[in-house]
């Protein structure tokens, strides 16, 4: 594995715990209209940021036990907050 993919696996390892105690979660999106790029935000609802915290967690199959994994990661970060 070269230095670069384990870099980035890293990354996306420490993003995920920070992904889980965020109080807002956001999707940033971007897109090439009419020859022109185009980003878009919008702010996640709970469900939408769990959705996206499984998608990081398991690639391209979200299965119901990695929603289940990102639904406990996001309440343990928020036991976690509160104490």
């Amino acid at each position: 594995m070269c230095l670069q993919k384990i870099i980035r696996l890293s990354v996306l390892r420490i993003y995920r715990r920070f992904f889980a105690m965020a109080d807002a979660h956001y999707l940033i999106e971007k897109s090439v209209e009419n020859k022109t790029t185009v980003s878009k935000i919008k702010c996640l609802s709970g469900e939408e940021s769990i959705d996206e915290l499984a998608r990081m967690l398991g690639g391209v199959e979200i299965t119901e036990k990695v929603r289940e994994s990102a639904r406990e990661m996001k309440e343990l970060a928020y036991q976690k907050k509160c104490h």
